[in-house]
């Protein structure tokens, strides 16, 4: 078992990160190592045998099982699709395998809402597949263009009207240009619709999600020629895949996202490299941000050390934080699996190194508040996939949020306001909370949030788009204490 990483560095973004022409303040800090205590493994599978074999990506299911899609080629020479489900022991439920009547080099899966499985991946086009419980094909449809593009899928999202939504690169035939895709499938298996965006010759998705609307907030790695480097990229379109508006996040050092993924406030956690030159060279360190949905930069941290460390997969906690998860190579020769705990508000709470010579590409806390990550590695020979589990995470007293000793609600903005207005409130301690919203008769007409929130400044957004014009109360509970704002709606 690995000890826990003394970090060489871990430090927030020097440079001054650009959003909209607007400079973000940002701040260097050094690793207090009197942090919270990492949780210990349970129990660690390498998946696989003599060839080399993948794990990409896992999801949790109904009943809380572990659910893995990779590739292998120990059984199948020349390569073969599984599907693996764990018990949370690690025991193995079933194992499928799709070969050559499937053919597809996987990418991403996620829990539908009946218990089943979408997959996606490449195979002579976009394929999406749709999976029961027990592992057997329901559906599989693949989109080839009209106009003879390429699609790469590379992360799809549940929708809550059923299917599915993949989000892709996409190369142009002519000039092998790649620019981002969507397809909408429905619960049969139907497409829906197709969308193409163009932003630049570097468009990379790394994340999807779906927002309130019904529509979707996408993540992607783009290009900006103006200060020659990668930066965040965000598209949002509606509910019919229309562009609604897109933003980029970045300095003059390159951030180079490689996993997103939603957040109880409709925002979206990021986690990826983070470029910098160090005299004559590139390095990388491994970088984490939040943004709300609006696509604005709350906090990006970076952390590492003179090696080269990464972030590929990043989930809100239970508790408010979040954790991710990547490889180290700064304090593990040949790397290890990485993963690092932050709060709500990116400080750093605990980092340790796991499984040697592996990177982990996906993590997700479960019911029972313990860490279950997959990747691959487990030798310099032959990888292997690599799936691990820790014990829950050690419960931590709340401590107040530097700067914040006092609970409050914000005057909603803008307001007056049409259609949307985004909430704001100040927590000096993390705890339960509840937002809600009533008309002039003491009608609650939304309850925005309830549940657990960490300290700190809390963001929110209401959609009023059908409710009708006039004043709202806005109350915010939080244990025995309440604050009320008062919102009005004009149409």
């Amino acid at each position: 078992m690995v000890g826990k990483v003394a970090l060489n560095l871990a430090r927030q973004a020097s440079n001054n990160i650009l959003f909209s022409g607007v400079v973000l303040f940002s701040t260097l800090f050094l690793v207090n190592l009197s942090l919270a205590q990492a949780p210990d493994t349970l129990w660690t599978r390498l998946l696989g045998g003599a060839g080399v074999d993948y794990a990409f990506d896992f999801c949790l299911s109904r009943d809380g099982d572990i659910v893995i899609v990779g590739y292998e080629h120990s059984i199948a020479p020349n390569g073969q699709t599984y599907i693996l489900r764990l018990a949370l022991n690690g025991d193995t439920v079933w194992c499928q395998y799709y070969g050559y009547h499937i053919g597809m080099y996987p990418t991403a899966i996620i829990a539908g809402d009946d218990d089943c499985f979408f997959v996606t991946g490449s195979a002579g086009g976009a394929t999406t597949i749709k999976f029961s419980s027990i592992g057997d094909t329901v559906w599989v449809r693949r989109f080839l263009p009209p106009d003879d593009a390429d699609l790469d899928p590379h992360k799809l999202c549940r929708s809550r009207e059923g299917g599915c939504t993949v989000v892709c690169r996409r190369f142009d035939a002519a000039y092998g240009t790649p620019r981002i895709g969507l397809l909408r499938y429905g619960d049969e298996g139907q497409l829906l619709w197709y969308r193409c965006y163009t932003k630049s010759e570097f468009d990379f998705p790394c994340g999807i999600q779906q927002t309130a609307d019904g529509g979707y907030l996408v993540v992607s790695s783009t290009y900006d020629d103006t200060v020659n480097s990668t930066q965040i990229y965000l598209l949002r379109v509606n509910a019919e895949g229309d562009s609604l508006w897109a933003r980029s996040i970045g300095g003059v050092d390159a951030e180079s996202p490689q996993g997103a993924s939603p957040i109880s406030d409709g925002g979206m956690v990021i986690a990826g490299s983070y470029y910098h030159r160090e005299d004559t060279m590139f390095m990388a360190d491994a970088f984490a941000a939040r943004v709300d949905s609006f696509g604005r930069l709350a906090w990006l941290c970076v952390f590492g050390g003179p090696m080269y460390d990464q972030f590929f997969a990043a989930e809100e906690t239970r508790d408010g934080g979040f954790i991710c998860a990547g490889d180290n190579s700064s304090d593990f020769p040949g790397s290890a699996i990485w993963l690092v705990k932050v709060s709500g508000q990116g400080s750093l709470i605990w980092n340790r190194g796991y499984t040697p010579q592996s990177s982990a590409y996906s993590i997700h806390q479960g019911q029972d508040g313990s860490y279950v990550a997959v990747g691959s590695g487990g030798g310099p020979v032959d990888p292997n996939g690599v799936v691990f589990r820790t014990a829950a995470e050690a419960w931590v007293p709340p401590r107040n949020a530097p700067g914040i000793t006092s609970f409050s609600l914000r005057q909603n903005y803008p307001n007056p306001f049409n259609s949307k207005t985004t909430i704001c409130y100040d927590l000096p301690k993390a705890g339960t909370v509840t937002v809600s919203v009533f008309d002039l008769l003491g009608n609650r007409v939304r309850t925005l949030y309830n549940g657990y929130v960490a300290a700190g400044t809390q963001t929110l957004s209401l959609d009023a788009s059908r409710l009708p014009s006039g004043v709202y109360l806005c109350r915010l509970q939080f244990g025995d204490q309440e604050d009320v704002t008062k919102m009005v709606l004009v149409r």
